[in-house]
């Protein structure tokens, strides 16, 4: 199984409306609701992790100062913040039932929320076509992703401030140290042939209209791959002849390999 780590992190800032209110706060389900993103049907999408973190955007002021609790009907509840700003909050029914305020012991507007949701990417070869294939839409899940999440944060923009942002890839690339691997995208029936770098990595590009064409990624051979994000475009500058590149081996030669 080849897998690497893809971040998502919807941002939340605490507000409140009402008058006289001095203290940032929010509601319980506002902050569950954001947890209610699906990933399920997503190619090869396996959640790992859900984190909240607290911000605050006043200079001085640092998490060891933020004070957080649920004021509940049967007494406050409250909730730890770490060093780092990480806090988790209890999930049960009867919270769910009574949707208290999540309080904080700082100003109104002062504070910042923020979710991250993490997950692997299970992008294992499978033998289709007589050949070893990966899914294109496996390896470059993020319009999906992002389509989800968004989806979710529009439920809670209509009362509180939302940004968004993610992890945003230029391409992946693989890598295999057998000087014979071969990697090339088949598009729509066609091949598209891809070089290695003289390090032994494919740089393969992200291209919306392979995204929707459903292209397929073919490796030989099928195992001693890794795939690792690429943020800086290597193919780019591969393109554009700054960096070494290896002559990739015939199909011929690696078929008789």
């Amino acid at each position: 199984m080849m897998r690497f780590i893809f971040g998502c992190v919807a941002l939340l800032w605490f507000s409140t409306t009402a008058i006289g209110e001095e203290f940032a706060r929010m509601r319980y389900s506002t902050a569950l609701q954001i947890t209610g993103i699906e990933m399920k049907n997503i190619e090869g999408v396996a959640p790992t992790s859900m984190r909240f973190f607290v911000r605050s955007i006043t200079p001085g002021v640092c998490s060891d100062d933020i004070q957080m609790a649920l004021e509940s009907k049967n007494g406050d509840l409250d909730i730890t913040v770490d060093a780092e700003g990480n806090f988790d909050l209890p999930i049960s029914k009867e919270l769910q039932e009574e949707d208290p305020w999540l309080i904080a012991n700082q100003p109104k507007g002062s504070l910042r929320m923020e979710f991250a949701y993490a997950f692997d990417l299970d992008i294992t070869p499978q033998w289709i076509d007589q050949a070893w294939q990966v899914s294109y839409r496996s390896v470059f899940p993020y319009d999906a992703v992002r389509n989800r999440m968004e989806a979710t944060i529009r439920k809670v923009n209509e009362n509180h401030a939302v940004n968004f942002n993610y992890t945003e890839s230029r391409g992946a690339l693989f890598a295999n140290p057998n000087p014979l691997a071969h990697l090339r995208v088949k598009v729509d029936g066609k091949d598209v042939e891809l070089s290695a770098l003289m390090d032994g990595e494919f740089p393969v590009p992200y291209d919306a209209e392979w995204w929707e064409a459903d292209a397929r990624i073919c490796v030989s051979p099928p195992f001693g791959w890794s795939v690792d994000i690429d943020q800086v475009s290597k193919h780019e500058e591969m393109q554009a002849g700054k960096l070494p590149t290896l002559i990739p081996p015939s199909i011929n030669e690696v078929q008789q390999d």
